[in-house]
């Protein structure tokens, strides 16, 4: 499946808005699509949110930017690189639902 590469672009153009808003929205839609993305899709899509989240300021937007890395990432098509910036959040930082889903992350690579 794929949803097109202009409704990818607009998706990417709202992870990264300036409104956070927006950026929660966006990663929401991220998960409702997930089945339908295909593998290039998918892929943008985490590297561009896994960026977003580790310099999110807005702790309801990092946490449906993590939902969704978590959600859509695929070991078979996607690697280490594609989420390493969640891995440099400080984990002080993170609530507690934050925390899981970047553990769900990291146990892919152990």
């Amino acid at each position: 499946m794929s949803i097109g590469r202009s409704l990818l672009a607009g998706l990417i153009e709202k992870i990264i808005s300036a409104l956070p808003e927006e950026r929660e929205e966006a990663a929401e839609s991220v998960c409702d699509w997930s089945q339908s993305l295909d593998t290039l899709e998918a892929r943008i899509a985490v590297r561009v949110l896994a960026i977003m989240a580790a310099s999110e300021e807005v702790a309801a937007a990092r946490e449906a930017q993590l939902n969704a890395v978590a959600e859509i990432f695929n070991s078979r098509s996607m690697s280490y690189d594609d989420v390493a910036p969640v891995f440099e959040i400080p984990a002080e930082s993170l609530d507690p639902s934050e925390v899981s889903y970047i553990e769900d992350l990291r146990g892919l690579f152990r």
